[in-house]
Protein backbone atom coordinates (compact mmCIF):
# COMPACT_ATOMS: atom_id res chain seq x y z
CA UNK A 1 0.00 0.00 0.00
CA UNK A 2 1.24 3.45 -0.89
CA UNK A 3 1.45 5.69 2.13
CA UNK A 4 1.28 9.43 2.66
CA UNK A 5 4.88 9.24 3.90
CA UNK A 6 6.00 8.18 0.41
CA UNK A 7 4.80 11.47 -1.07
CA UNK A 8 5.89 13.56 1.94
CA UNK A 9 9.44 12.25 1.66
CA UNK A 10 9.54 12.85 -2.09
CA UNK A 11 9.95 9.17 -2.81
CA UNK A 12 8.69 7.40 -5.90
CA UNK A 13 6.56 4.31 -5.30
CA UNK A 14 7.05 1.21 -7.46
CA UNK A 15 4.37 -1.41 -8.08
CA UNK A 16 3.70 -4.36 -10.35
CA UNK A 17 -0.08 -3.89 -10.09
CA UNK A 18 -1.10 -2.68 -13.55
CA UNK A 19 -4.75 -2.47 -12.46
CA UNK A 20 -4.01 0.29 -9.94
CA UNK A 21 -4.78 2.97 -12.50
CA UNK A 22 -8.27 1.53 -13.02
CA UNK A 23 -9.17 1.25 -9.34
CA UNK A 24 -10.97 4.46 -8.42
CA UNK A 25 -10.00 4.27 -4.73
CA UNK A 26 -6.33 3.86 -5.67
CA UNK A 27 -6.50 6.72 -8.16
CA UNK A 28 -8.16 8.97 -5.58
CA UNK A 29 -5.52 8.15 -2.99
CA UNK A 30 -2.66 8.77 -5.43
CA UNK A 31 -4.13 12.10 -6.50
CA UNK A 32 -4.96 13.19 -2.95
CA UNK A 33 -1.52 12.64 -1.45
CA UNK A 34 0.54 13.52 -4.54
CA UNK A 35 2.26 10.19 -5.09
CA UNK A 36 4.55 9.51 -8.03
CA UNK A 37 4.14 5.86 -8.98
CA UNK A 38 6.02 3.68 -11.45
CA UNK A 39 4.24 0.49 -12.50
CA UNK A 40 6.69 -2.17 -13.66
CA UNK A 41 5.11 -3.88 -16.66
CA UNK A 42 5.83 -7.32 -18.03
CA UNK A 43 5.27 -11.02 -17.56
CA UNK A 44 8.91 -11.72 -16.76
CA UNK A 45 10.15 -13.08 -13.45
CA UNK A 46 10.57 -10.60 -10.61
CA UNK A 47 14.36 -10.77 -10.89
CA UNK A 48 14.23 -9.90 -14.60
CA UNK A 49 11.90 -6.96 -13.93
CA UNK A 50 14.27 -5.71 -11.23
CA UNK A 51 17.25 -6.04 -13.57
CA UNK A 52 15.37 -4.04 -16.20
CA UNK A 53 14.69 -1.36 -13.59
CA UNK A 54 18.42 -1.13 -12.85
CA UNK A 55 19.36 -1.05 -16.56
CA UNK A 56 16.83 1.73 -17.13
CA UNK A 57 17.68 3.67 -13.96
CA UNK A 58 19.31 6.65 -15.72
CA UNK A 59 16.22 7.15 -17.87
CA UNK A 60 13.95 6.69 -14.85
CA UNK A 61 15.92 9.27 -12.85
CA UNK A 62 15.65 11.81 -15.64
CA UNK A 63 11.92 11.13 -16.04
CA UNK A 64 11.25 11.55 -12.31
CA UNK A 65 13.42 14.66 -11.92
CA UNK A 66 11.43 16.57 -14.52
CA UNK A 67 7.90 15.73 -13.34
CA UNK A 68 6.08 16.74 -10.20
CA UNK A 69 3.42 14.42 -8.90
CA UNK A 70 0.94 13.06 -8.72
CA UNK A 71 1.26 10.70 -11.65
CA UNK A 72 1.47 7.05 -12.69
CA UNK A 73 4.10 5.96 -15.22
CA UNK A 74 4.78 2.59 -16.82
CA UNK A 75 8.20 0.97 -17.07
CA UNK A 76 8.57 -1.48 -19.95
CA UNK A 77 11.29 -3.96 -20.83
CA UNK A 78 12.90 -3.67 -24.25
CA UNK A 79 10.59 -5.59 -26.60
CA UNK A 80 13.26 -7.31 -28.70
CA UNK A 81 16.44 -7.26 -26.64
CA UNK A 82 15.76 -7.92 -22.96
CA UNK A 83 19.34 -7.07 -21.94
CA UNK A 84 18.96 -3.48 -23.21
CA UNK A 85 17.41 -0.72 -21.08
CA UNK A 86 13.65 -0.46 -21.23
CA UNK A 87 11.54 2.66 -21.51
CA UNK A 88 9.32 4.67 -19.22
CA UNK A 89 6.24 6.59 -20.27
CA UNK A 90 3.54 8.61 -18.57
CA UNK A 91 0.38 6.65 -18.00
CA UNK A 92 -1.79 9.01 -16.01
CA UNK A 93 -1.27 12.53 -14.65
CA UNK A 94 -3.50 14.09 -12.02
CA UNK A 95 -3.93 17.86 -12.26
Amino acid sequence: MISLQTAERGWVAVSHDANIRHTSRSREAIAKVGVRLIVVKGKARTQELAENFLRTYTTISHFVAHRLGPWIAKLYTHPHEPMRPGRIEMWCEFR
